[in-house]
This record gives structure tokens, sequence and C-alpha cells, in this order.
């Protein structure tokens, strides 16, 4: 009985286990046979409870049994159908002809994780080829929808079908209907997740007509002929695009075609933005009647565009942008070969440094709050030469840069206007807000470059005239004429200074003008500050922005302006856990304590680690250091507050040292040994680790409890201490269990408590 009882459980166990392949099926279900027509019965077989056989009619909404179409065949739907609870497995597809044929969808419902396609002719109007009724379409994850409708007239409009968009889904769009057509006539303003547009018949401009929308994943413009896709045709919206934007071949795209006035287009991209195209790539190619604009919002990490053309057509000031808004750094090129109008208008907003990557060329540029970042080999240039003509790039009055947004690095203003002109360079570097005005005169209409930079460091060395005894040792600026330039006649330049400039007589502080390379002389530029400490100061006329290119400010002989510590090396190195600090001054003005502060690598959270008395006023080099003890494993960066009698100060360079993590784990003796009251325990762990740090007394009863918990590869230092306990020897132990196998670690050692 026993026996035959554990063969009955033996076999209910081997039912229950095959029970999903015999009984996954219900009676009625369909399943594809074979590729072919939605409407032949050899394109079917149907579950009759125990097999698959040949049905006796095709699926359609009357019933509602399961219909699945099986990889890898294709069903085509040639005639009118309603349908039902519809499962189009992956690598098998289903057609729909178009036309007068329409797919009805009903109750349960479509699903498609394998391709629907569209064919044929666009239907003009509702219903379009398919059409929810009481049921939904889902576009599954891998589920792909190709639009390939063509038009019967080239102005007619196609028709998306309209779906749930899951996660991994795409739609192709090959046809716009109609090569002519404006737009859908249907389905553009639901969410998708892909988007690929590979139009190779398309002649007009398409506006998608994007409301409110989200496109998961990544847009990529592959083709657009000879037309151009506008993502909102004549109505306000928005389009959120959570992956990459992509815009490749030949093909053209814009926010905006349209000349609706109070139209307000704005594309936030949060994955990387590649726009590789031959073809118009802009911000906007329509008027928005003078009233409406168009925003690139991008806040992803990478930014390149590459046009064969760019416009914009907004008419309303500031209604066009390209605007940076990550939180953190921004990598951009901008390359075009045409440029019409005010097509490169770029804005930084606060917590954006965007770091160019290639030469940018900017029509208007906002410094909302971010910082640009420059350099020789790709400087930004404020304007656009098209061989013959030339577009001005100004700076926005409405941001034109502060203490939080400037342009680090080089900075060129384009000018082919004879007679004066001024331009004012937002200018920085390392925190410090520098702009400079720039007077200059040209003869005649040639096109010439000219560049200024700010550089937080001492000038290389040139002689005094008799009127001049000492430059800035903080700073200086490189101002030059680039190409062009030989209608350049004379110039004068307007310095900006503050507290760490160290200006306190302002009627002697001076501008002097000298060679990048130094040897040379200075030459005494005059000029009086406005006031001490914070201020400015205007130039007397140059004639020379080729080879004495440098400008700092300088001390009129006699004069008491500090021009501050000249610092001439400041390092850092590591032992241990220690970390040695050493910096020498060359000279010094009024100099009192020099700050250390410290900051993470990765952070940037400044922290005063200690100070150091400084020498108040000397012409010899001093040389100094500070030790930081029991630091913590990790990359460190320090820099030098140098801080003046005055309270006036500078910042140094910044420099970096590192602690490397322990090699192994080990425990320190306590310290001070004995005690009383209190005592500290140093340990060492390689790797990460769970820790438990206990202390007994001599009875072998545990009293205390000190750490119990995972903690990351590093050193670590425990208070102990307790009013409670008498005097007497203690032992403390330490088990660590690496999270890597074989690291585990136990140690004990004694300490002794006296009261």
């Amino acid at each position: 009985m026993k026996r035959i009882s554990i063969l009955f459980l033996s076999f209910f166990i081997i039912e229950m286990i095959f029970m999903p392949t015999l009984y996954g099926q219900s009676t009625g279900d369909y399943q594809s046979a074979a590729s072919g027509n939605w409407g032949d019965l050899a394109t079917w077989q149907t579950w009759n409870g125990s097999a698959w056989v040949a049905p006796t009619s095709i699926p359609d909404s009357t019933s509602s049994a399961l219909v699945t179409v099986l990889s890898p065949h294709n069903v085509t739907v040639a005639a009118t159908i309603g349908v039902r609870n519809v499962l189009v497995n992956a690598g098998a597809s289903v057609t729909v002809s178009g036309g007068t044929v329409i797919l009805y969808i009903a109750l349960e419902g479509m699903t498609v994780n394998g391709i629907l396609t569209l064919s044929g002719n666009v239907p003009t109007a509702a219903p379009f080829s398919i059409t929810k009724t009481t049921g939904t379409l889902i576009i599954g994850n891998g589920g792909v929808v190709n639009y390939n409708q063509s038009g019967a007239s080239t102005s007619d409009k196609g028709a998306l079908p309209t779906a749930t968009w899951q996660t991994g889904s795409t739609l192709n769009v090959n046809s716009t209907g109609g090569i002519a057509a404006t737009g859908w006539n249907a389905g553009g303003g639901q969410n998708f997740y892909n988007i690929n547009w590979n139009c190779l018949l398309m002649t007009g401009s398409f506006g998608w007509g994007f409301t409110a929308s989200t496109v998961g994943g990544t847009v990529s413009i592959l083709n657009t002929n000879t037309g151009r896709l506008q993502f909102f045709g004549g109505s306000s919206g928005t389009l959120n695009i959570m992956g990459n934007f992509i815009v490749s071949g030949a093909s053209g795209a814009t926010i905006n075609g349209s000349s609706t006035g109070g139209t307000f287009d704005t594309i936030n991209v949060y994955g990387k933005v590649n726009v590789n195209t031959t073809g118009n790539f802009s911000v906007s190619r329509g008027s928005q009647g003078g009233t409406g604009k168009s925003i690139f919002n991008f806040y992803g990490d990478s930014v390149k565009i590459i046009a064969g053309a760019m416009n914009n057509s907004t008419t309303l000031a500031d209604g066009a942008k390209f605007i940076f808004k990550k939180n953190g750094t921004q990598f951009f090129t901008l390359t075009p070969t045409a440029v019409t109008g005010n097509a490169l208008p770029i804005e930084v907003d606060a917590g954006s440094t965007v770091v160019l990557t290639s030469p940018v060329n900017v029509t208007t540029l906002y410094l909302n709050g971010g910082v640009i970042v420059s350099s020789t080999v790709n400087p930004l240039i404020m304007g656009w030469w098209s061989g013959s003509s030339l577009i001005n790039g100004t700076v926005s009055s409405t941001a034109p840069g502060s203490a939080t947004s400037y342009v680090s690095g080089p900075m060129s203003f384009l000018n082919a206007t004879a007679g004066l002109t001024i331009k004012t360079y937002p200018i920085g570097k390392g925190g410090i807000y520098r702009p400079l005005t720039l007077s200059f005169t040209q003869t005649a209409a040639t096109i010439s470059t000219y560049t200024a930079e700010m550089i937080n460091s001492t000038p290389s060395s040139n002689t005094f005239p008799g009127t001049l005894d000492k430059v800035s040792s903080m700073r200086y600026y490189s101002i030059s004429e680039g190409s062009g330039g030989s209608a350049f006649t004379a110039g004068s330049v307007i310095l900006n200074y503050s507290n760490d400039d160290g200006v306190y007589d302002a009627a002697n502080l001076r501008i002097a003008q000298g060679p990048v390379a130094g040897g040379g002389l200075w030459v005494d530029l005059g000029g009086t500050g406005t006031a001490i400490t914070t201020g400015n100061i205007t130039s007397n006329s140059f004639t020379d922005l080729t080879t004495n290119t440098i400008f700092t400010l300088a001390n009129n002989a006699g004069g008491s302006n500090s021009l501050p510590v000249e610092l001439t090396s400041f390092t850092a190195s590591s032992n241990g856990r220690k970390i040695q600090i050493s910096w020498t001054t060359k000279t010094e003005v009024n100099s009192n304590k020099f700050e250390i502060e410290r900051s993470l690598y990765e952070n940037q959270d400044w922290v005063i680690a200690g100070s150091v008395k400084a020498s108040g006023t000397i012409n010899t080099p001093r040389n100094y250091s500070y030790i930081e003890k029991n630091t913590q494993a990790g990359k460190y960066q320090y820099r030098l507050k140098m801080i003046d009698n005055n309270g006036s100060y500078k910042y140094s360079n910044i420099i970096e040292a590192e602690i490397a993590v322990p090699k192994a784990f080990a425990i320190s003796q306590n310290y001070p040994n004995p005690f009383n009251p209190s005592t500290k325990i140093d340990y060492q762990v390689p790797v990460d680790s769970k820790v438990l740090l206990e202390v007994y007394n001599i009875a072998g009863q545990k009293v205390m409890e000190l750490v119990n918990k995972e903690q990351s590869a590093g050193y670590y230092t425990v208070d102990f201490g307790s009013t409670k306990l008498s005097s007497g020897v203690y032992i403390y132990r330490i088990a660590a269990a690496g999270k890597a196998a074989g690291n585990n670690f136990t140690s004990i050692k004694k300490m002794i408590l006296m009261k």
C-alpha cells in the first residue's frame, strides 16, 4: 500500500511539472501554421484540447480565443477585419495592406513583440489602417512598427497607430504618406520609445506635431531626402527625448517651421546629441509670428553638431536657443558649413560646465550661471564669417556674465567694421571673474579676430621702465589680433580688479603691456584705479597687438600696491597616512597667513585643514610646509588661501595628493595607554569587510561593543572611554571578514584604564 501511494505521488508530481506544456493552450486558441493571408484557413491552426488541427474558421473579434502569430511567420491583413486577444511573437510579423483595408482592434487588444508593418496607400480620413475600437494596441519590448504607407496624392497625410509603446519598442517611419505631406493625420502626439526616421522620398517640410510627448529611448533621423522634419507644426509643444538624439546623412531637421505667432516649442534631450549631417539642422525655420520661441535643452554629457547649414528664422529677440542645462560637465562640438542669421545662439545655465571640443562660433551668448571652457585649439569665437560677410556675435545683455558664469579660456570677437569698436569679454578662470573691455580702431572693414584670455599666474619677466617697479604676480591677460588685423591702428583696454589683486593705492595703479615670452620691456600704459581693493582701470592708447600681447596690473614706481604674494612652488607628497604640503614664496608684501584648504577630489567641497603664519613683507624667498596626519585613504586636492593683513586674499593653483588603501589588516596599540578617561584605537581594512570591535574585562566578560558593521577599505579611528568602568586591564578584540574569500582577520591587544 505504501509503495502504491509513493507511485501515485510520483505520477502526480510528473503531471504537475509537465502541465504547463500539456495544458498551456485553451480549446479554441489559434496559432499561425505558416505565412499567408489572415483570411486564409491555411494560415492558421487551432487547439482542440489535445492537438493543433486545421480550423474551420479564421480568428476574428467574435471569439476571445488567444491568437498567436509564431516566428518566423508573416501574416498579411489583405481585407478589413476585427481582431481581439492577438499576440505577435518576437520574430513574427503582421502586415496591414492599407488602402481600404482596416484592422480593427477590440476588447483584449493586440500585443506586438515582433513586427507590425503598415503598407499600401494611407486612408485620407478615419478610420485609418489600424483603428482601436474597444481594445488596446501594445508594442512590447523588442516590438517594431514599420510605417511604410504612401499616398495616392503627394499631399496625403499618413496616420500612426495609437498604441502603448513599451520600453524597447521601436517605430520606423519610412514614409510620410504622400511625399509632400505636411504632417500626420493622426497619432503624432503620443508617447513613443525609439523612433527611426528614414523617408527616402519625402520632398516637403513635415511637421510631426508633438504636443506634450516623451520618447523614452532614442530619436534617429537617418534620411529626409530633400525635405525637412519639423518636430512641431503650428502649435506649442514639449518633447522629452530620454535617450540619444541623432541626425545623420543629408537629413534636415528643426524644432519649428511655422509662422504662427505665440507658439512655444521645447525639446529636452537627456542623452547624447550627435548631429552629423550635410543637410540643414536649425534651431528654428519659422518666424513664429515674432512672438514665439524655439528651445533645445541639452541635459546629456555630449553635444556634437556638424551640419551643412544652420538657420534661425525666429524673429523674437531671445526667441531661439541651444541651452546647456546639465549639472556637471558637458562636451560641445559645433561645426556648421554655412550659417544664416542668429543661427548659433548658445546659453549655459547654472551648474553646467561646457568644455569645447572644437572651435565654436556663437552668434548670441547667454551666460546664465554656467562656465564655458575653451582652449587655444578650441576657442570660443563670437560671430560667423561667410567668406564675404560677417554675422556679428553678441553677448546678451540679459545674461552678460558673472562671478559664477564666464568664459574660461580664449574668447575671440570677429570684426569687419571700420572705425571704433568696443567689445566686452566676460572672461574668468578658477572661480575668478574678471571681464575686460577692449576698444580698438580699424581703418578699413577688414575681417579681423581679437582674442582675450585671463591667466591666473605670474607673467614672464620683462624689464621695468623707470615709471614702474612691480607687476601683478596673481594674473595677467593675453590680448591679441589674429587673422586679418592689418587695419588695426590703436586700442585701449579696461581691466577689472578685486580683493585678491592687491590694489591698496588706486592713484598709483597702472597697466603694463609686454611680450608673452618675456625678456623684453614692460610698456607703461598709464591709467588710474577707480577705487582701492575693487574697481577698474583704463589704459592709455596702444598700437601693438601682435608682439606685446600681455597686459597686467602694475605699480607706479614708489606706489604701495602689493600686487600680492608671489608663489614660486606649491607641491604635495604622501607617506603612509601623512600628506606634506610645501610651498615657496619669492616675495611677500603685507602678508598675514596661509590657510591650507582641502577637498576630496570628486566633490570640490573645500574645508580648512590648517594655517601657517606668513612673513609679512620680504623680498627674499621663504619656504613653508604643513603636514596633515591620520588622513583617510582617498584622492585629495589642496590649495592655499593667501591672506594679507588687511583681509584681502588670493588662491593658489590646485594640487593633488593621494593616500593609498592599506595593503593588509592591522590594529594599533591604543593611545594614550594607560588612559583616563578615554583612549583612541586605530585600525585598517584593506578590503570591504564586516568589522566587529569589542572590549572585554580581564575575566573575559564583554563590557562594550565599539564597531559592528560593514566598512569600506580604509583607515579608521575609534574612541573608547567610560566613567562606569573601574581601573584595570582591558582587552580589545577585532574580527574582520572581507567580502572576498580568505580575507579574514582577528587580533587582540591589552590596554590599561588608570583612574
